[in-house]
């Protein structure tokens, strides 16, 4: 039941009573008859908070570089009166009512509001002491809080007034009792200066109109114009340097931004076009200054520095010229002018074009009259003359580029007249005078010019005048409108032949021209059109490929002529680009030009060009894509045929040459085999056939075939590498289980698959088959749950060649029981328990007085277990034991344990209460509580990273099992937790605060270091958790390759063997932790180093065999046996005598490498001595020689038949001439 009371009075206590009665009382009777007693309860109004002494500072800034001057103060107070209650009692409250406890100022939040963002700041993260005390009961408790904070405006927030407004709310939190109060902060834009980050800058456009320019105040910061928070500008005019402001107008950004077509996102502003702004005046210099209004209306800080420009004047006229066009008495004079053209200090902006040009024409008999004038003199317009667009010619000209006025009021045919000529621009402004003068009378004739001395670039023009006079020749290419002017200012007396050479004209092209002189006054005669075309010579090349060009395997000789007995300069471009050159020679008598083109290659053909050009870059080309053709030279057909230990390597040339193959090994030397004789033709070509010999077995071998043409010119042909049988195993891993390990790896060649392993040692035991593959796969079984095992894989081929394997460590997986609980009641149990396998769930058990035991429990394979058990006698202890068994067969069970049924003597308490509360599946990022109550509840998980918890998960399903996911967890932090519920009846409970920490996802914590060899590398890492290693590595970063250990751990160590000397590998690091989360590195690179160090040769031992020819001649032999601390391949150099300076013998070269070494040294004398050393060569090519070494051979041993008649010689002297006859009988059976 409710009742509203809304009729009350602030800061007073209310009382209440409530009674109740059935419907036995119709009618509210004196006596009070079947109702309940009297409930009292009171309470009083509560008022709402109120926020004061709002303090702000500063209360205006710029927004510079320095973070202090940046940095906004609040503080504020917020107070309520229903914390100094005097008269609150909470004792005497009892049943009667409930006060709710006011912790006025606890919810206040600062908001900054810069109209563009918004802070909001909780007073979570405000400093707060109190302020005020209460009296009485309540004097222990503070009044209110002041606050303060402090807030860093970024100096590329927008400028504008920034509100900050504080907002208070007690318990109520609505309508008056959610208080606002504000203040403000005004940030003003930057000033824009000359030179800084705004970059003001003038330009003078026309006679009348200057352009403003400027960026946004923070541009160099990166703030967009957008963001500036500016609404506007204000540019002002001065017309005295600054000092003071005659006009201003106020703009919008956009409108002005990249405007007048610019595109340097620059605003710019046209004064003397712009917001209705009044043209300037011409050549006069003016000032301006702008400044920023931000969206507050707020204009920002002056500049402390102005730009100027001047206004500049409307173009001159160009090539001004009076002509005498007077016929008998008739006087007139012809002045004629170009279109203005730019100059200095002059603009064609805002000046109409073509026939809209206005021209002005001034005049005066009085010489020197317009010097020291301009069209602004004052009362000058009294000599102006005419105001015309100077396009109508009486004479009849065409040329559009020619202005005209022909003046026919000549008062004076004898007076010179000094004429003026300005251009008028839009705003009436004109340019500086162009002055001319002239005698209307001066009997001045050119005379008929001619043309001669015509080539394929000039062409020579004479004239001859009546009068001193100076000479120019105007010319164009016919059908042209743009004409060339050539002239020579000095004078030429009358009636003497003027002589005028045009250079730097096009080859095989019409010219028309006209001639004009000019004299001291500057009064000239012009032809009066254009005189009869003319035409230059033209230029072109003679040459014939396949006559002119003669060509050999690397050089070519290449002539031609031009139709013109001149020397120019010539010049052959040759290759696919065109990118070398040949320089040409010319000879005068045959008029023939030759080119040397040398360091050609053979087999090559080359585009070329063939140039010739005059000084005026007049040009002949002759152009042929086919090319000069070198001698084909080539290799083909280039074949192998590959055994164990050598290879055949045929190909084919179409030249002479001789054979040649260079191989080696990767990394290795390189070696050759070959013949310098010169094959003879075959079927047309030349075939080559060289036999490598005393190659090692499985190895790879990369060569080249070779050839020499008599000439010198080699070539050579990449062959594709081969390999020489062998075999090796990569890519071993392991995957276990509890009782299982699978061993996978791969051969490169078919073997046979076995894996050696044990707990001690590793050929304890082996496993594997003898079919032949080259992906293998060895399942060892019955091993040890959680047993570390060492093993390493065994593969033997066809031709008995064995791979053996590093030994290498895995592990099987522990399988177990953990975390047992158990749940009774008086006829039945629950036994929960945890695997870290998925397994099945059985329980063993029997009381004192059963014979057999009994066994409950579910096939169902997983890791959370719990197997109910009904029946059981009340007040009866049970013995048990747990069994799980996995699907490989393996049994995890615990010891022996017991329970005790519940008594039915014994009061059931059905209160909800927690047990058996636990964390199941912790990960980084997620973990699942689960316990047990005694009846059926909700369930739910209050939870957090502090103990006040904060966050909440579950539902509001009744069970008495609960399991309830927090997700989102962060790793490696230690989260608080209580459980809690409620029955249908509800009965609450809750659990104490527990803790868990979320798992820490696994990271590389020191990056890998790498300590490399020539053929080996061990890198080394850390992790911050327990993780496998894992390696992998290669020569690109698609890597191909991999090692590592199975073993956990943070810190981890792999070697990598059998690698490339001097070569640069990729590789990466990382691994995976218990949980089967996996961590890689980036990629990262090291190089091995070069083995420059020869075998180390040790236990030298020499072995003498003795054997006699066919001639019956003793022969000694020595072996010599020793050993190399690396494989390498062999040979002795011997000689007789004692002497160390030469070595003229050698035994048969050992090229197998080997650690052990056997050689032998044949043919030794009897009795002789001699001296040797061994020479050793790694397979890198390092080269080791022994010291001398010194043998001296026994005497030779006498025959059964020599002992023989030794003896009788000895006994009879007959006998010595018996000697020589039986060996020769000996002899002559032997043979």
């Amino acid at each position: 039941y409710e009742f509203r009371d809304s009729n009350l009075t602030d800061q007073n206590y209310y009382y209440y009573r409530i009674k109740t009665q059935d419907n036995s009382i119709i009618t509210l009777p004196t006596t009070v008859g079947n109702e309940s007693s009297l409930v009292y309860a009171y309470g009083k109004t509560n008022s709402a908070p109120q926020v004061d002494n709002i303090t702000v500072t500063p209360i205006s800034m710029d927004l510079g570089d320095n973070i202090l001057a940046r940095t906004v103060s609040v503080s504020f107070d917020v107070t309520d009166i229903d914390n100094i209650d005097a008269n609150r009692d909470d004792s005497n409250l009892l049943n009667a009512g409930a006060w709710v406890n006011i912790r006025d100022g606890s919810d206040s939040s600062l908001n900054l509001n810069p109209n563009l963002n918004t802070e909001y700041i909780s007073n979570a993260n405000m400093d707060r002491v109190e302020i005020g005390t209460g009296t009485a009961i309540r004097s222990a408790e503070a009044r209110g809080y002041r606050y303060t904070y402090s807030y860093v405006i970024l100096n590329t927030d927008p400028y504008g007034t920034y509100d900050v407004v504080i907002n208070a709310k007690d318990a109520v939190g609505t309508g008056t009792h959610d208080v606002l109060n504000t203040s403000n902060i005004v940030i003003a834009p930057e000033a824009i200066d000359i030179g800084g980050s705004a970059n003001l800058s003038t330009t003078a456009y026309s006679a009348f109109k200057i352009d403003v320019n400027w960026t946004n105040p923070r541009v160099g910061r990166g703030v967009l114009p957008a963001d500036e928070g500016i609404q506007s500008y204000k540019v002002s005019l001065s017309t005295d340097g600054g000092s003071t402001w005659s006009a201003t107008r106020t703009v919008a950004p956009a409108t002005y931004y990249n405007s007048h077509g610019y595109s340097d996102n620059k605003y710019h502003f046209r004064w003397g076009e712009d917001e209705t702004t009044a043209p300037l005046t011409i050549d006069n210099q003016y000032t301006f200054k702008v400044e920023a209004i931000d969206v507050s209306n707020i204009t920002g800080a002056a500049p402390l520095l102005f730009k100027s420009a001047t206004t500049l004047k409307p173009a001159k006229v160009q090539s001004a010229t009076v002509k005498n066009n007077s016929q008998g008495t008739d006087y007139r004079l012809m002045i004629t002018w170009s279109l203005p053209s730019a100059e200095t200090g002059t603009t064609l902006n805002d000046m109409p074009s073509g026939n809209a040009i206005t021209y002005r024409v001034y005049r005066s008999t009085t010489e020197d009259f317009f010097d020291s004038k301009n069209p602004r003199t004052a009362n000058i317009g009294d000599n102006m003359i005419t105001s015309t667009n100077g396009a109508y010619d009486a004479a009849g000209s065409t040329d559009t580029t020619v202005r005209f006025f022909l003046d026919t009021n000549i008062s004076s045919p004898t007076s010179r007249h000094y004429y003026a000529v300005t251009a008028v621009d839009n705003n009436d402004n004109e340019s500086d005078f162009v002055k001319v003068s002239a005698a209307p009378d001066n009997g001045y004739v050119l005379g008929t010019p001619a043309v001669s001395a015509l080539t394929i670039n000039s062409a020579t023009i004479k004239w001859t005048p009546n009068f001193i006079s100076d000479s120019s020749v105007i010319y164009r290419k016919v059908g042209e409108a743009n004409y060339k002017t050539t002239s020579d200012s000095s004078m030429v007396a009358a009636n003497i032949e003027h002589s005028m050479t045009l250079s730097g004209l096009t080859k095989n092209t019409q010219y028309e021209y006209k001639v004009k002189s000019k004299d001291a006054s500057g009064e000239s005669e012009e032809s009066a059109s254009w005189q009869s075309p003319f035409q230059t010579a033209d230029l072109s090349i003679t040459h014939d490929p396949a006559a002119d060009i003669t060509a050999t395997l690397t050089a070519a000789i290449l002539t031609f002529k031009t139709n013109r007995p001149e020397s120019f300069n010539g010049k052959i471009l040759y290759g696919a680009s065109y990118d070398k050159s040949a320089l040409t020679s010319y000879n005068a008598i045959t008029q023939t030009y030759t080119a040397i083109i040398d360091n050609l290659n053979p087999s090559m053909t080359y585009p070329y060009k063939i140039i010739v050009e005059d000084t005026y870059a007049n040009q002949a080309v002759y152009e042929n894509a086919v090319g000069i053709k070198t001698g084909n030279f080539e290799i083909t057909s280039v074949k192998k045929l590959v055994t164990s230990n050598k290879a055949t390597i045929t190909w084919a040339t179409n030249y002479p040459a001789n054979s040649k193959v260079e191989y080696w090994t990767p990394g290795g030397e390189h070696k050759y085999s070959g013949s310098s004789k010169i094959v003879g033709l075959s079927n047309g070509q030349y075939i080559h056939r060289v036999v490598v010999e005393n190659l090692k077995p499985g190895t790879t071998y990369d060569f080249k075939a070779i050839s020499e043409e008599t000439s010198g010119i080699e070539i050579e042909e990449d062959g594709a590498a081969f390999k020489t049988s062998v075999f090796k195993a990569t890519a071993v891993s392991t995957t276990t289980s509890a009782s299982k390990a699978i061993v996978v790896w791969k051969t490169n060649v078919s073997a046979d698959s076995h894996v050696q392993y044990g707990i001690n040692k590793v050929d304890e035991n082996v496993d594997g088959g003898f079919d032949k593959a080259q992906s293998h796969k060895v399942v060892l079984d019955k091993l040890r749950p959680g047993t570390k095992y060492k093993y390493r894989v065994v593969s033997k081929d066809s031709f008995d060649n064995k791979s053996v394997g590093s030994v290498q460590i895995l592990e099987t997986k522990p399988f177990n029981v953990r975390k047992i609980k158990v749940n009774t009641s008086t006829n039945s149990t629950t036994i929960t328990w945890k695997t870290n396998i998925a397994s099945t769930s059985s329980v063993e058990y029997r009381s004192a007085s059963d014979k057999v035991s009994q066994l409950s429990g579910d096939a169902k394979l997983t890791k959370t277990h719990k197997v109910e058990i009904k029946g059981l006698e009340d007040d009866t202890t049970y013995s048990y034991r747990i069994k799980s068994r996995d699907k490989e067969d393996n049994i995890a069970e615990s010891k022996l344990l017991s329970f005790k049924t519940g008594s039915l003597e014994k009061e059931y308490d059905v209160t909800p209460t927690v047990s058996d509360l636990d964390e199941m599946e912790l990960s980084a990022t997620s973990a699942k509580i689960a316990w047990t109550t005694a009846g059926e509840t909700s369930s739910w998980v209050e939870y957090g990273n502090s103990r006040s918890l904060g966050k909440n998960a579950g539902n509001d399903t009744m069970t008495v099992d609960h399991i309830v996911e927090l997700t989102n967890l962060t790793p490696g932090i230690t989260y608080y937790y209580r459980v809690k519920g409620e029955d249908e009846a509800g009965n609450k409970y809750q659990s104490g605060i527990l803790t868990f920490t979320a798992l820490v996802e696994p990271k590389i914590t020191q990056e890998p270091t790498v300590k490399a060899t020539n053929d080996a590398a061990t890198i080394t890492w850390k992790t911050n958790t327990d993780t496998d290693s894992i390696v992998e590595y290669g020569l690109t970063e698609k890597y191909g390759d991999s090692s590592g250990s199975s073993v956990l751990s943070k810190e981890h160590e792999v070697k990598l063997e059998g690698l490339a000397q001097s070569t640069e590998y990729n590789f990466k690091v990382g691994g995976v932790d218990n949980y089967s989360v996996k961590v890689m590195s980036a990629n990262s690179t090291f190089k091995t180093s070069k083995d420059t160090t020869g075998p180390k040769i040790e236990d030298i031992r020499n072995e003498i065999l003795r054997s006699r020819d066919a001639e019956g001649k003793e022969k000694i032999s020595v072996i010599v046996n020793f050993t190399t601390n690396e494989e390498a391949t062999s040979y002795i150099e011997y000689a007789e005598g004692i002497t160390m300076a030469t070595y003229n013998k050698k035994t048969r070269m050992n090229n197998t490498l080997n650690l052990s070494h056997s050689a032998l040294i044949e043919g030794l004398n009897p009795a002789t001595t001699y001296h040797y050393r061994i020479v050793t060569k790694d397979k890198h090519g390092n080269m080791t020689k022994s010291p001398d070494r010194t043998i001296l051979t026994p005497k030779e041993s006498e025959t059964v038949l020599q002992k023989i008649i030794k003896v009788l010689e000895e006994t009879f002297s007959w006998v010595s001439n018996l000697r020589d006859y039986l060996n020769k009988k000996v002899s002559s059976i032997r043979k």
